[in-house]
């Protein structure tokens, strides 16, 4: 399944790390480079 995923808080994490484990493609989309950089680089997304 492909997702995409609006911010990269508490919430869109937690969404985003149960999603990608699960082997679906997901894209987050956040404004905030701190947080988009914690996501790609601990997550596979």
């Amino acid at each position: 399944m492909k997702v995409i995923i609006c911010g990269a808080g508490q919430v869109g994490w937690q969404i985003a790390r149960h999603l990608s484990g699960e082997r679906n493609h997901v894209t987050v989309v956040e404004n905030n480079p701190d947080l988009e950089h914690r996501a790609t680089d601990a997550l596979d997304v």
